[in-house]
C-alpha cells in the first residue's frame, strides 16, 4: 500500500532506514489516528505497540505513587514510542500520551523484537534513538535544575516547534504547568515575558512562534545538545558517511538498492529539508558536467511556468542557485524584492510566490567538483537560523551520498 512506502513515509526513524530494513517491518505497520489524550504506554504495564509518529507529538511523563507527575521528554516524527521493547523489557514506570494530535504507524511489540532479532542492523538503528532519547532526558532534568522558568519554557516551545509543521502550536496553561513541574501562575507569567519580547503570541490553547532566532537565544544552552545527539546518531554514520538527519543512509547499504530509486530518495531529503527550515517550497538540481548546467530533478510547490523558467541553470545566472553554483558556497538572499543581483527573476518569485531563497551547493568531497544543488524558498523576507543552516549542511551532504551511490551501482 502507498502509506507505507518510503515516499509516502515522514517519520524519520523509518525514513533513516535501508530498503532491507523497512522491508522486515512494512507489512506489519498500521497507521492510526492519534487523537489528543491517546494512550501510547501505561504505567507498570506490558506495552503491546511501539507507535511511529508521523506528526503530532507525545508526552513521557515520569510519575510517583502519589500522583506526582512531569514530563521527562517528548517524542515526535523523529522518532517512537515503547523504548523498554527496544530494551528487551515489556514495561515502564512513565506514561506515555499524545498531547498534540496525529498520526502514527504502529506495530505489535513482538513483531518488532522479532524484526530486531532477524536484523542486527535494524536493532543497532533503533537503539541509536535509545541513546539520543536518554540524553534528552537527562538535559530535561539539567533545564529542570540548573535553568530559570523563562529559559525552560523556551526550550520546550523550540522542542516542540521542531516536531510540528508551521509555527502554531496547541496547548494550555495547565498542561505547561503540568509539563514543566511548575505553579499555573509562573506558566503565565514565563509566557508573557516571551510575548513582551516578541518571540510568541498566544491565544486561548494556542502559542504561535513569531520569532525563532529570538527564542533559541532566550533558551540559550538549554537547548540544543539532545538535536546535537540526534543528528550524529541517527543522521551521520560512524565512519561520517551520510550525515543527513532523515534521509537512508547509502554509503552503508549492501550495494542492494535499486538505482531508480533516486527520486524517491532526493525527494526524501528534499522534504526533510524543508520540514526542519520551515520553508513553502524547494528543489534540489543535478549537475550536469558536460554543459555545465544544473537541472531540477525533484520539487515541492512549484508551478510549471517556474520549472520551465528555471529549466536549465549554470554559473553566469544571477538567481540564487546560479550564484551558488559560481562561488560553490552558500547563498542566501532575504528579500529577492530588494536584492539587485536578482532584480532578472523578479517576476518569476512574485508569480511563484517567494519571497526569500537559499541555495546550498553540492560539492562532492573528494574531487571537489558540484554534483547538484539543495535550494528552499519561502513566502516572506527569511533568513535560516544557524542551526536550520547546520541541519542543511548535513541534508546536503546526505544528497552527495545518495547522488553517488546512485551513480556507482550500475557499475557494481
Amino acid at each position: 500500500m502507498d502509506w507505507v512506502t518510503p515516499g509516502a513515509l515522514r517519520n524519520h526513524l523509518l525514513l533513516a532506514l535501508s530498503t532491507q530494513d523497512f522491508n522486515l517491518l512494512k507489512s506489519q505497520l498500521e497507521r492510526v489516528p492519534l487523537p489528543v489524550g491517546t494512550r501510547l504506554v501505561e504505567p507498570h504495564t506490558p506495552i503491546e505497540h511501539v507507535y511511529f509518529l508521523e506528526e503530532g507529538i507525545a508526552s513521557v511523563v515520569a510519575t510517583t505513587p502519589q500522583g506526582r507527575r512531569i514530563e521527562a521528554g517528548i517524542i515526535g516524527r523523529e522518532g517512537l514510542s515503547g523504548i523498554p521493547v527496544l530494551l528487551g523489557l515489556d514495561r515502564t514506570p512513565h506514561e506515555c500520551f499524545i498531547q498534540t494530535a496525529g498520526e502514527g504507524l504502529r506495530i505489535r511489540a513482538e513483531d518488532l523484537r522479532r524484526a530486531m532479532v532477524a536484523s542486527p542492523s535494524l536493532q543497532k538503528h533503533l537503539l541509536r534513538f535509545v541513546q539520543a532519547f536518554m540524553v534528552q532526558m537527562g538535559q530535561t532534568a539539567l533545564a529542570n535544575g540548573s535553568y530559570a522558568l523563562e529559559q525552560r519554557l523556551a526550550r520546550w516551545l523550540l522542542m516542540c516547534h521542531d516536531r510540528v509543521a508551521g509555527d502554531d502550536l496547541s496547548t494550555t496553561h495547565e498542561f505547561l504547568s503540568l509539563m514543566l513541574g511548575v505553579r499555573r501562575a509562573g506558566v503565565t507569567a514565563a509566557l508573557q515575558a516571551l510575548e513582551d519580547r516578541g518571540t510568541i503570541s498566544t491565544k486561548w490553547k494556542r502559542v504561535t512562534i513569531q520569532d525563532r532566532a529570538k527564542l533559541e537565544a532566550m533558551a540559550g544552552d538549554s537547548y540544543g545538545v539532545p538535536e546535537a545527539e540526534y543528528a550524529r546518531l541517527i543522521g551521520c554514520t560512524p565512519d561520517g558517511i551520510g550525515s543527513g538527519l532523515v534521509a537512508q543512509e547509502p554509503a552503508r547499504l549492501d550495494r542492494s538498492a535499486d538505482p531508480p530509486d533516486l527520486p524517491s530518495r532526493l525527494s526524501a531529503v528534499l522534504d526533510a529539508t524543508i520540514d526542519a527550515q520551515r520553508a513553502d517550497f524547494g528543489n534540489i538540481q543535478l549537475y550536469d558536467g558536460k554543459t555545465g548546467t544544473l537541472a531540477i530533478v525533484v520539487h515541492r510547490g512549484f508551478s510549471q511556468e517556474f520549472l520551465d523558467y528555471f529549466a536549465t541553470v549554470d554559473a553566469h545566472d544571477t538567481s540564487a542557485c546560479g550564484q551558488a553554483l559560481k562561488s560553490r558556497a552558500r547563498i542566501i538572499i532575504e528579500d529577492v524584492t530588494t536584492n539587485p543581483s536578482y532584480a532578472p527573476h523578479r517576476a518569476i518569485a512574485a508569480a511563484a510566490g517567494y519571497r526569500a531563497v537559499q541555495s546550498t551547493p553540492l560539492i562532492n568531497p573528494r574531487t571537489g567538483a558540484p554534483v547538484g544543488m539543495l535550494s528552499t524558498h519561502f513566502r516572506g523576507h527569511h533568513r535560516p537560523s544557524d542551526r536550520d543552516l547546520s541541519l542543511t549542511d548535513c541534508y546536503a551532504q546526505q544528497v552527495v551520498d545518495v547522488i553517488a551511490f546512485s551513480l556507482a551501482a550500475p557499475r557494481q
